[in-house]
Order: C-alpha cells, then sequence, then structure tokens
C-alpha cells in the first residue's frame, strides 16, 4: 500500500525534547577494503547518498519503551554481543531497523566493537555482516501523518512498502532502505522541510550486506524482534501510526513469501513485544501475536530464551519503533549527578519519549 498524494504530515512526532537535553546538561555541567561504511541520507532527488552524520562519542540514544522504560543503545548491545545470558555468539547475518527520533546514535553500538561512530573507519573494530538502517540521525526527528486507519510514520512505511510484494523489486536491504528515505523526503517537503531535518541513516559492515533480504533460508534457525512502544498506544494519531506499521511488517513478515512463524520454537520465529502487551482499544480484530511488554526486560527475557539457538547461519532481524533522544554521557566524575537526572526524568510524569 502506497501512500496517498496528499495526505497531510504530522509533525507530532517531533515534540521538543528540550527540557530533559537541558536538564541533563544542567546536570552533567559539573567537571578495510570490505567495509562498506555508512552512507548517510539517500537523496532521492540526486540520486546519491549524503554525507553521513556521526553521533559524537561523548553521546548516547535510547529509546522511550513502555512505561518509561529506557533502551540505551549500549544497553542494546550489551544484551546482544557481551552478556553472557543473551549474547548472540553465533549468526549469518543481524539486521536493526529503527524508527525514532535520534537513533542514528545506535548505529555505533550494534556495529562497532567499542560502540564508537568514530571506529567504523577501522574494518578491526567493525563488526561482521551487520546491516542498520534508521529512520533519523542521532539529532534529529522522525515525521509521520494521517488519523486513524491511514496514519503512518514515513520511514516505516517507505520500507514496508518496499519489501512487501511485488518480489523481488526492492526487498535488498539497502533498496528497502533507499525506497524508506525517499518517502521520508516527500514528507518532509510536504510539510515545507528537507531531507536533511530527517537524515535516515544507512550502514552495512560489507558490500554483500546490501543485497540481504528479510526472506530466511530454508533450513536455517531465525528470529525476527518487532518492538514497538507508543507513548499513547490509543491516540488516532500517534499510536495509530505506530500500530498501523506494526500490522503492516507483521503481515509482510508472516506472508507465504517470508514465511516467519509466531509460534514459540518455530523455525524462523517471529516475536512481537508492543505497548502494554495489549493492542489498542480501537481494534475490533482478535489480536493474537503480541508476545508481551515493549520493556527492555521483556527483550532481555526474549533473548535469553532464544539466543543460544542462533547458528553461523541464521538472520537475525530487529526492527524498533518508538520515541528516542540522543543525550551527552557526562565525564566519570558527575557520573553519579548523571544517574540522579535521569532517574528525575523516568520519574516525572509530565516527560514522555517522543519520536
Amino acid at each position: 500500500m502506497r501512500i496517498a498524494t496528499g495526505i497531510p504530515f504530522a509533525v507530532w512526532r517531533c515534540r521538543s525534547r528540550a527540557a530533559i537535553v537541558l536538564a541533563l546538561t544542567l546536570l552533567s555541567a559539573f567537571p578495510s577494503s570490505a567495509v562498506a561504511g555508512r552512507m548517510g541520507s539517500w537523496d532521492n532527488k540526486a540520486q546519491k547518498f549524503l554525507d553521513p552524520i556521526r553521533e559524537p562519542d561523548n553521546r548516547n540514544s535510547y529509546l522511550a519503551l513502555n512505561g518509561g522504560d529506557q533502551l540505551f543503545d549500549f544497553d542494546l548491545a550489551s544484551m546482544l554481543f557481551s552478556n553472557k545470558d543473551t549474547m548472540i555468539a553465533k549468526y549469518g547475518t543481524l539486521l536493526f531497523g529503527f524508527d525514532a527520533c535520534s537513533v542514528g546514535g545506535f548505529i555505533g553500538d550494534v556495529a562497532a566493537t567499542d560502540g564508537k561512530e568514530s571506529s567504523l573507519g577501522n574494518p578491526k573494530l567493525v563488526r561482521p555482516n551487520i546491516g542498520v538502517m534508521t529512520a533519523t540521525d542521532y539529532k534529529s526527528c522522525s515525521i509521520s501523518g494521517g488519523k486513524g486507519k491511514d496514519a503512518f510514520s514515513a520511514f516505516s512505511k517507505g520500507f514496508n512498502t518496499a519489501v512487501d510484494a511485488p518480489h523481488p523489486d526492492s526487498d535488498a536491504w539497502l533498496g528497502a532502505y533507499k525506497s524508506a528515505s525517499k518517502v521520508v523526503q516527500q514528507g518532509q517537503e510536504l510539510v515545507g522541510g528537507k531531507l536533511t531535518d530527517q537524515s535516515p541513516q544507512y550502514w552495512s559492515s560489507a558490500d554483500a550486506i546490501d543485497g540481504k533480504t528479510l526472506k530466511p533460508g530454508a533450513d536455517t534457525q531465525d528470529y525476527a524482534f518487532l518492538v514497538v512502544a507508543p507513548a499513547d498506544k490509543n491516540s488516532e494519531g500517534e499510536g495509530a501510526a505506530f500500530w498501523n506499521d506494526l500490522v503492516e511488517l507483521h503481515s509482510i513478515l508472516t506472508s507465504d513469501f517470508y514465511g516467519w512463524q509466531d509460534a514459540p520454537g518455530s523455525k524462523h520465529e517471529l516475536i512481537v513485544l508492543f505497548a502494554d502487551g495489549s493492542p489498542p482499544t480501537f481494534v475490533k480484530d482478535k489480536i493474537d501475536w503480541i508476545d508481551g511488554i515493549a520493556s527492555s526486560v521483556n527483550l532481555e527475557s526474549q533473548l535469553k530464551r532464544v539466543h543460544a539457538n542462533f547458528t553461523d547461519q541464521s538472520l537475525g532481524f530487529f526492527y524498533f519503533a518508538a520515541h528516542g533522544a540522543s543525550i551527552e554521557i557526562p565525564a566519570p566524575a558527575s557520573l553519579a549527578l548523571f544517574v540522579s537526572g535521569l532517574m528525575i526524568l523516568v520519574i516525572w510524569p509530565s516527560l514522555r519519549g517522543t519520536k
């Protein structure tokens, strides 16, 4: 399903996080050829990649999951690559899609062994067989549009349209990214902006990743994680957009062409974590494929259950849609103040993550 010409884009996912950034700033004010590399944003009009926008080493991004839970980029990397209870020791390919504000900062943590985007040019520090696409750079917000059944997120809509039928026209990872970036560019122009107001980012650890698809191998054990956390799942704007994007992607992945399955223990298992674990109130259909609350605890629990089943042929697909932000990490001397600041923000009811 393609976006109809003239559908208005809303910018309610771009509400300012100035209060959060200001609070944290005040609290921390005291003292190789095989590597394809991140290519930046795809400018559809110019038919070229723009320069990448890398998150500085002293900043970190996070996703705001259900109930104020914050999944930082380094926490996700720890779950996947260093925590012995959840780490994926063997894999064939890992593909990551992020649709939220400031998620460009996740690239370094999942792609570089030291978590720094400044290290992505060093083949010795790049994790093999990793592909990442993000709706934004580390300092920008994403856009969405429509209401109710017509609500959508620009980046996710472009991605879903690309990987849906007909196949294999735009199924490849790089092609799907270009399609998502194209829809972002169109959407930004509709609201008087430009592609660089959002700057979707792309990274692949090797050229071969660009051609990978979400179709599992015939005889492989594979896992797909869809983690979606709107601030208000029942709203006709934001909630509907998050839900519609998720339903569309779930339908695509469970189609006969891709063959992902919801049942635990399936050969190509699809794991869905959404909001508080139940569909929005406006959904009348029976939904039996949500596996739990969209929280870091649940993500860790699911990884703990399946991580040892990955093989050196396995495909892992991780899709995150939530609200997000990037913050400056203070020097060690002010770490206690920084942690205190985070605790204040978590319990401050009026501050909700924005996408």
